[in-house]
Parts: structure tokens; C-alpha cells; sequence
């Protein structure tokens, strides 16, 4: 679509109604932006021009558009089709999209209207001409005054500003045998230019040609066009003369601005170029009266469509027809039967009232001798489909036998565009519709839907969404202002950091999943909402807004916190017996009440076995529990790997003697930098892993290692080992493995041991027991220290390997160890040994049961005990006795144990005695903060209650460094070795405590 300087000229493409109401509206947008602006044609033409602008700035309409990267081009769509870009020339300022595309739109509007404006006003005007050709031919008897009547008429029928009909001889002598519109007289002085000019390209392509740009681009050269530079042509339009396959001529027009020339254009010089070359032939040929007449034929026949002529009334009988109008007839004329002299009531025999209408509307335009348009459905021919025609009766007078008036009834076909038509109308019929459902379910969405602009400020919220905030969008809300007119909260109840809330996130480019928030409402109730929120992008890719769903949890939040009361009511309630069963147990294995007998023994031991089994499954539920909550609290800090493992191997050891299996430390002998981690999570997660394998290599071997790595410790890890160790300072993590030579696991089984409450069925399984959470555990625990856990298996009784990573520790790191790898053989020698004499504890025990417990196994160790049943009895003791360490229970009555603790602590007469809490409640940190030495949780161990109350009592006499590495500590140690490797002799069972993790 073009535009031109003058409005008067008919060719221009934009009609006068339409380009000043584009100009009105380019004039509205330059007021808002202080800028000028101007409309140009499509991004798919290929030579680009300026429709209108406002004001005068350049470029000016009509001209080339030349793109300036400073300039913001917007596309002027209507229905989803591009009709031209508005262009806002060197903006001071970027302007506001959203109102670029609100004018740009308008614009489409208008040129959408405007171009169905000018398809109308083609049909009429081809009508005009061709009428006209008729009118010509009845005029002139010369063939000369013919050719020079039709150039013009066509010309000015196109609009063009020049035009010529040309002929070419064999030897290449141009003969111009008709032009209209020249300022000039080049034309005069040149000759067939061969390769090159306007007939040259006509007469090699054998069909029309349009050149747009002549002089202006590269391909169109101005000396390759002499006669349309010296006339200031810039598009052209040339038709060849067609004569039995060979082009004898050409009909060109020019035009001296830049415009698109119509198909319809085409279409209309193409019948006139074939009537032209027609009567020339017939001219030369003969003058005879028959010419015109047969160049009328010749034109009729060669119509792209149908065009039939018919004679006066009543009976309209057809003069001339087209042979295409003979396939839309029925029998016997699609046969070849003859039209000449047919009724035009026999054009639609079958339908009288379509008949009758044929009439009216023929009576009609010979009437009045105006031409009239209209479409007309045909869908009676089954061989041809459905098809829609666009008609045209246009009345001529005086080339009738008589000199009467005739009708020239003109058709072609516009199936296409009515389905184009009909196919947008559904689009949008069905853009509506899926509109009116996304608007449906928007509104009615069970959660919260907000919608947020490019600055944060909420600009649609549904119902849902005013419920759970208490109101709806506050116009002009910036996110700043969001935690305070919406009470945002975070989860500890403080006020929502701004630069964190999901909407800020994602105007920066980042999707946000599952935030939690909550909201203070207006009416003083809180709701918890958890939100999700992703970036909103326009046709540029430039971030315009955001969308944020939420739900409402408050509910969950609720259930979740009565969940957890319920599972630390009911540890402490299976806790208290718990402890009471294992250490009478304990007792009475020890031979603390007497001697027992084999079977009393074994079925002691079984009781004891059993309850170690649920105190572990509690344990791990509790662990779940936390971990699924997020209330699991870690204390990261450097730790010694490889001292941390010897440790957890030494506990281990029972396991391993009564399983048969060897363990083979390989850590001492690696330089392995300490690492980030929490000791007692990094324990529970190494006891899992290697008691688990322990349940699953019966006579086997199981070995520990450790490597450096270059990976993150969040990295997917590899099977094996580096070939050679990263340098020191490149290494990021420390990854440790632990390979056993057991069963092995299916590939199967490898995709889900890491699964709650999974078990693999096998008979060792079977025979091992276990609730299915250990490797659940290890995974979440490894997870939440920063790095992956990770198992592979060569297949079934083919071993398996567990490896996890953690982060490495910063330096120093420690020197190279010389030390051989450490090995827990099967076999296991005794040693005899005495305990020390150690001073007196206090024990704080409101638990009749558990004091006894806890008494007699101090007094196994050398303690003497002195016992109080409350909070203030055991101030007043601690008072008069000073003892050497205190155990002391939470639970207590009158004074709870924490309550004795701060007045301990505050205290100069006791501050310095150390506390050894012992509760079913876990509260680690917490104790530690309040200042207890040491924490153990019930049931109790005996080996951890000996050795913490040993490293405590120890720690405060004056002038002692003895530690526990020492040899008055390793009398101690060697005779609690004793008592439990007789434990184990009579307990084989013992096999599978301390470890209900799933096998690997």
C-alpha cells in the first residue's frame, strides 16, 4: 500500500476519507509525544514507503523510508494482519508502549476499512474502462486514433502520471505508436535497449511487471531507464504484447512517485494489452468492418473471469460470452452447445425466483444506465464446489446492432477472499470465546490470581485473590508499599524484606515457586498464602508485568503444627517407657539383680533387641518429621572427616563382629581437608550408610573412602574416582564412599531405595527388618548439609556403593597422614580391666524408674549418686553437696529442669558445675545456650550416659588434663568394652541394632 504528494491524482491507494483520517491521527500522537511520527507500509514489501506523516517532517509521504535505529517501530495490526508500522522518528524520550500500541491499532483499523474501501472502488472503476473499451471501438474508425484514445483512457483509469504502447521490429526499432502523460521528449531519441529497460524485463518475463524504486536501488539502475529517469518515473507498470507466444510490443505506465500497483491494476492493463495486440494484428491484417467487433470478441474471451453481453429487452439475449461461462452453465451448453442468442432467464433455469431477480436487477441498469455491483452465492454445481462470484452489470450504449444500448455483465471469482473473510470471522469468534472462558476461570479459580504492570502495581486480582488479601488491587500500589497496605509477613512474623517479594523477583526475570507469606488482613485475622510468581513478556521480549497465584495454607500450616505437637506428645509418652525397659534391661543382663539363666537371658536379650528396634523406628519418624517441616536446626563448622568416620566405625563395631564383616577404613591414609558440616547429622548420616551395609554383606567386606572434587558438593557425582587429584586449591568438595561386597541391587531397586518406607524384597530383608526411612534420612540430611547423595550397583550379589559429598572446609588443611588404613577384623580379643573411683553426681530425675536406672549404672562406673525428685530439691543439693557433675531432667516438677539450670548458671557457688541434660525432649541448642556441658536424649545408652558423665567429671578436676584418649580413661573404656562384647555374646540379635536404615 502506497501513498502520493498530490491527492488529486486518482492512483493513490489511500482514498481521501481515509488518509485524513490517518493524518488526524498521526497528529493526535505527536501532540502526546512532542515527536513526529509517520505510518509506512508492511515489513513484507519490499520497497518500504512512507504512507502519511504528521506535519511535514522528513521523511515526507510518498518517499522511501530509510530505518534509523533510534526510531521505535510499532506494527499497526487489525485481526491479527499487518497493514503498516507506526514509526516514531528520534524520540527525545522512550514514549510509553502501551500507548504506541493503543494508536497503532487505530491505525490498522482505518487501513483495514480503507482497503476494502478501494477493493469496492477497483470493481467499479474496471467496470468504468472496460465500458469505456467498448465506447472507444464504436468511436474510432481508426486504428491509430483508437490506440491513442485507449492510452489515455487506461491511464487515467490507473491513475498513472505517463504511458506508452510500443512495438519492437527484428532489427530492434522502437515504434511509438501511442503515448499520453510525457513532459518530456526522450522517449523520441531512444531505441530497444536489449537485457535492459522496462520492455526488455516485460518481454523476458512474458507477463506483467511491476518495478518499484527506479534509480533508487541497486537492481534498477537510473541509466538502465533513461526514458523514466528524464521523466522523474520512479514506479512502472508494463503489460507485453502477446501474439502467439512471442511479445511484439509492450503497454507501460509510469508513475513519478512511489506507489503499489493493485493486482486489480494488473489484471485490467493485462485485458487492455491483449485487445490491443488483438486489433493491431486484425488492423494490419485488414480494415475491414469487422475489426472492432472481433477485438471486442478477442477481449471477452481472453477475460480472466466471466463477461457476457447481453442485448436489450425484454428478452436480454446473450450477444457475446466468454467460454469460462459456459463451465457454470448446465447441459447442453457446458458441452459446447452455443450461448449466442440465449435468454438471460435461461442463465438460471432451475430457480425462478433467482430468475426473477436476474430480471429486475437487468431492468434496473438499463433503466437507469447506471452500473450496479453484487455477490452472488453459487453452490449448485457439484463438480465445481462452492464458489462466490462478484458481479458487475454495467450498461453500454451505442455498440448494439442498432447502435442500442447494451449490458456487459462482468464476474470474477472471490471464493478466497470471502473464505479469508469468513475464516477471520471465526477467529474471532472464537478469540472471544476462549476469552470469555480465560476471563470464566480467572474469576472463578479456587486460589488467588493477580495480575502485576511493568512497575509492580497490581492491575487485576480476582475474587479469590480480594478474599485471601482482604481487598482488592489499590491502584497505583508500588511494591514498596505492598507489606505495609497488605500486612506482609514472613514466616517468622516480621515484616516481608521488599526486594524479596515474589512480584519484585519476578519483574527482574526470575520465576519464584512456593514463597511463603502471610498476610495481616484488614479485619486483624492472619492468612497464610504460599505464591508463585513468573515474568509476563510482550511481542519484544521486554519483561511488561508479572502474574502471581496463590493459595491459601493456613489450614495445612495449622495441621502441620498440631502434626508436630502430636508426634512430641507421643515420643515422650513411648519414650519414658522405653527408657525404663532398656535400662532395667540393661540391668538385669549386667547381673545388677542377680544371675540369670540361658533361656531367661535369651529372652531378656529379645526383649532388649526389640526395644532398641522401636526407639530407632520413633527416631527415624521424628527425623521425618523435621526434615519435612523444616524445623531440623544445623550447627555447620569445620570438621575432621576422617576422625569423625574412626569414631562412628568404633561404635559400629558390635555390628560388625556378630555380622562377620570387615570394615576397612581408607581415610587416615588420605590427605582429606576437613569439611562443612554438622557433627551429629554427618554421624547419623555415616552410622546409616554403614550399619545399613553392614545388614546386607553378611561375611563380607565393607570399605570407606574419600576423594577430592572439583564439582560442587550440589553436583550430580560420578561413580568413580578422579584418575588423578585435583590440586589442592581447585577442589570444591569431599566426596565419601562406602563399598560392601553384599547383595547388590537391580536397577530397578536403585530408582527407589531412596523412597519412604521402601523395602527390598529379598529374604536378607526379610530377615534384617526395618521400617524402610533409613536411606530416606541419609538422603534428606545430605541434602539439607549442601551436597548429593548418590548409589550404584554392578547388579544382584554383585555389591553395592553409596557415595555422598560435602562441602570442603576453608584451608589450613592438615599434613599428609602416615597412618596405615584401620580395619574392625572379625575377630575380637577382651581385656580385663578396673574402673576408677569417681566423685559424687547429682541425679534430677522426677521418674522413679528412670532414677533407679540411671543411679545403678553411675554406681557400675565409680560414681557415688546422691537423687532429687524436683526442680527445687535439686537446687538445695547442688547447694549443700557441690558435686562433681549433675544429670538433670527437663521434666521436672515445681522448678522445670531449664528454670534449674539459668538459676545454676546464675549462681557463683554452682555455675561452675557441669550439667548433663537428659530428657525425651530435643532441645540440643537450646540447652546449650542456657549452659548445659553435654545433651543425651532418652532412652538412654549406657555407653553414652558412662562416657559423657566420665568426660564431664574428669574435665573439672583441678589439675587434670586426663581426656579420654588417656590411660586412666582407657582402663574405664576397656571395661565398658568388656561388659558390652559380653552383652553381645548373649544377644544375637544385637546384630540389627542402631541401624533400621534401608539396604543399599
Amino acid at each position: 500500500m502506497q501513498a502520493v504528494d498530490n491527492e488529486d491524482d486518482k492512483g493513490k491507494a489511500l482514498p481521501h476519507g481515509p488518509y485524513t483520517a490517518l493524518h488526524g491521527l498521526l497528529e493526535a500522537v505527536r501532540s502526546v509525544l512532542g515527536t513526529h511520527v509517520c505510518l509506512v507500509t508492511p515489513h513484507a514489501d519490499s520497497a518500504c514507503v512512507v504512507l502519511v506523516s504528521s506535519g511535514q517532517p522528513n521523511p515526507s509521504p510518498g518517499r522511501p523510508y530509510q530505518e534509523n535505529e533510534a526510531d521505535i517501530v510499532v506494527p499497526a495490526l487489525h485481526q491479527g494482519r499487518e497493514f503498516a508500522r507506526l514509526v516514531v522518528l528520534d524520540p527525545s524520550s522512550p514514549p510509553d508502549l502501551k500507548t504506541l500500541v493503543g494508536f497503532a491499532e487505530a491505525a490498522g483499523y482505518i487501513l483495514a476499512r480503507a482497503e476494502e474501501t478501494s477493493e469496492a472502488i477497483g470493481n467499479r472503476e474496471e467496470a468504468r474502462v472496460l465500458r469505456e473499451l467498448g465506447l472507444q471501438f464504436g468511436a474510432h474508425a481508426n486504428l491509430q486514433d483508437l490506440l491513442d484514445a485507449m492510452v489515455k483512457s487506461v491511464r487515467a483509469g490507473l491513475g498513472a502520471d505517463y504511458a506508452n504502447l510500443t512495438t519492437v521490429t527484428n532489427d530492434g526499432a522502437t515504434h511509438w505508436l501511442a503515448v499520453d502523460g510525457y513532459r518530456t521528449e526522450a522517449y523520441k531519441q531512444q531505441h530497444y535497449l536489449r537485457g535492459r529497460g522496462t520492455a526488455a524485463r516485460a518481454f523476458e518475463a512474458r507477463n506483467p511487471i511491476t518495478l518499484e524504486g527506479i534509480g533508487q536501488i541497486e537492481s534498477l539502475p537510473a541509466e538502465d531507464f533513461p526514458v523514466h529517469t528524464a521523466e522523474g518515473g520512479v514506479s512502472v507498470l508494463s503489460v507485453p504484447l502477446m501474439r502467439k507466444g512471442l511479445a511484439c510490443g509492450a503497454l507501460t505506465f509510469g508513475s513519478r512517485t512511489p506507489r503499489h500497483w493493485r493486482q486489480q491494476e494488473v489484471q485490467m492493463a493485462s485485458v487492455v494489452a491483449n485487445g490491443l495486440a488483438m486489433a493491431i494484428e486484425q488492423a494490419r491484417a485488414s480494415e475491414g468492418e469487422h475489426s472492432q467487433r472481433a477485438f471486442l470478441e478477442r477481449v471477452i474471451e481472453n477475460y480472466p473471469g466471466i463477461l457476457i453481453v447481453l442485448g436489450p429487452p425484454p428478452a436480454y439475449r446473450i450477444v457475446l460470452a466468454n467460454s469460462r461461462f459456459s463451465l457454470y452453465m448446465p447441459e447442453p451448453y457446458r458441452s459446447g452447445a452455443p450461448l449466442v442468442g440465449l435468454p438471460a432467464t435461461e442463465i438460471n433455469p432451475n430457480d425462478s425466483e433467482q430468475r426473477q431477480a436476474t430480471l429486475r436487477l437487468l431492468e434496473q441498469v438499463y433503466d437507469s444506465g447506471e452500473a450496479v455491483s453484487f455477490e452472488q452465492f453459487q453452490s449448485d454445481d457439484p463438480r465445481l464446489g462452492v464458489s462466490y462470484w462478484n458481479w458487475t452489470a454495467v450498461p453500454v450504449d451505442g455498440i448494439g446492432e442498432g447502435g442500442e444500448r447494451v449490458i456487459m455483465l462482468i464476474a470474477y471469482d472471490v471464493t478466497d477472499t470471502v473464505l479469508s473473510r469468513e475464516r477471520a470471522y471465526s477467529s474471532q469468534r472464537d478469540a472471544r470465546a476462549r476469552a470469555e472462558e480465560l476471563e470464566a476461570v480467572f474469576s472463578h479459580m479456587a486460589d488467588g490470581v493477580a495480575i502485576f504492570d511493568e512497575k509492580g502495581s497490581i492491575v487485576r486480582i480476582n475474587p479469590a485473590g480480594e478474599q485471601l488479601l482482604g481487598r482488592g488491587s489499590l491502584a497505583g500500589l508500588t511494591p514498596d508499599l505492598h507489606v505495609e497496605r497488605y500486612g506482609l509477613r514472613d514466616e517468622a512474623g516480621k515484616p516481608f524484606d521488599t526486594e524479596q517479594l515474589p512480584v519484585v523477583r519476578a519483574l527482574m526475570g526470575e520465576t519464584v515457586h512456593a514463597e511463603t507469606l502471610t498476610v495481616l488482613r484488614p479485619a486483624g485475622d492472619e492468612t497464610i498464602i504460599r505464591v508463585s510468581c513468573a515474568p509476563l513478556t510482550d511481542l519484544q521480549g521486554q519483561i511488561s508485568g508479572a502474574v502471581a497465584v496463590f493459595h491459601d495454607i493456613t489450614q495445612e500450616k495449622v495441621v502441620e503444627r498440631l502434626k508436630d505437637e502430636f508426634l512430641s506428645i507421643v515420643s515422650h509418652e513411648l519414650r519414658t517407657p522405653l527408657t525404663a525397659i532398656i535400662g532395667y534391661s540393661d540391668l538385669m543382663m549386667r547381673g545388677v539383680h542377680g544371675g540369670l539363666g540361658e533361656r531367661q537371658a535369651k529372652v531378656l536379650t529379645s526383649v532388649r533387641a526389640n526395644a532398641d528396634r522401636l526407639l530407632r523406628l520413633i527416631n527415624d519418624l521424628l527425623d521425618v518429621s523435621k526434615l519435612d517441616s523444616g524445623t531440623v536446626q544445623l550447627h555447620t563448622e569445620p570438621l575432621d572427616l576422617t576422625d569423625l568416620v574412626s569414631r562412628t566405625l568404633a561404635q559400629l563395631r558390635i555390628l560388625a563382629v556378630n555380622a562377620g564383616v570387615s570394615i576397612n577404613n581408607m581415610l587416615p591414609q588420605r590427605r582429606i581437608n576437613q569439611v562443612m558440616a554438622d557433627e551429629q547429622k554427618l554421624h547419623q548420616v555415616i552410622e546409616n550408610l554403614v550399619s545399613n551395609a553392614i545388614k546386607f554383606t553378611p561375611g563380607g567386606t565393607i570399605t570407606l573412602d574419600a576423594y577430592h572434587s572439583e564439582l560442587e558438593p550440589g553436583d550430580p557425582l560420578h561413580a568413580e574416582p578422579p584418575a588423578a587429584a585435583p590440586p589442592v586449591g581447585a577442589a570444591r568438595s569431599v566426596v565419601v564412599t562406602v563399598h560392601d561386597t553384599g547383595v547388590g541391587l537391580g536397577a530397578d531397586q536403585l530408582a527407589r531405595i531412596w523412597d519412604r518406607f521402601y523395602q527390598v524384597d529379598t529374604t536378607v530383608k526379610r530377615r534384617s527388618g526395618g521400617a524402610g526411612l533409613g536411606l530416606t534420612i541419609v538422603r534428606r540430611l545430605v541434602e539439607l548439609l549442601g551436597g548429593q547423595v548418590w548409589a550404584t550397583s554392578r547388579g544382584i550379589s554383585r555389591g553395592s556403593t553409596f557415595l555422598f559429598s560435602l562441602p570442603m572446609a576453608p584451608g589450613p588443611y592438615p599434613p599428609d597422614a602416615q597412618s596405615a588404613p584401620t580395619t574392625i577384623s572379625k575377630r575380637h580379643v577382651r581385656e580385663d580391666a578396673t574402673r576408677p573411683a569417681l566423685g559424687t553426681v547429682l541425679v534430677a530425675e522426677d521418674d522413679a524408674d528412670q532414677r533407679e536406672i540411671i543411679c545403678e549404672l553411675l554406681e557400675m562406673e565409680g560414681f557415688k549418686v546422691a537423687l532429687a525428685s524436683t526442680g527445687d530439691e535439686a537446687l538445695e543439693l547442688a547447694l549443700d553437696l557441690q558435686p562433681a557433675a549433675i544429670a538433670l531432667d527437663v521434666l521436672l516438677p515445681r522448678l522445670d529442669g531449664w528454670e534449674v539450670l539459668q538459676q545454676l548458671r546464675k549462681n557463683p557457688l554452682t555455675k561452675d558445675i557441669p550439667v548433663l541434660i537428659i530428657s525425651v525432649v530435643d532441645q540440643k541448642e537450646f540447652g546449650k545456650k542456657l549452659g548445659a556441658d553435654d545433651y543425651l536424649l532418652k532412652p538412654l545408652n549406657p555407653h553414652s550416659l558412662r562416657t559423657a558423665m566420665r568426660r564431664l567429671v574428669l574435665a573439672k578436676a583441678p589439675g587434670s588434663a586426663l581426656t579420654l584418649d588417656e590411660p586412666g580413661m582407657s582402663e574405664a573404656r576397656a571395661a565398658v568394652t568388656e561388659t558390652e562384647m559380653h552383652s553381645a555374646t548373649l544377644m544375637p540379635e544385637l546384630r540389627s541394632l542402631n541401624c533400621e536404615a534401608e539396604p543399599p
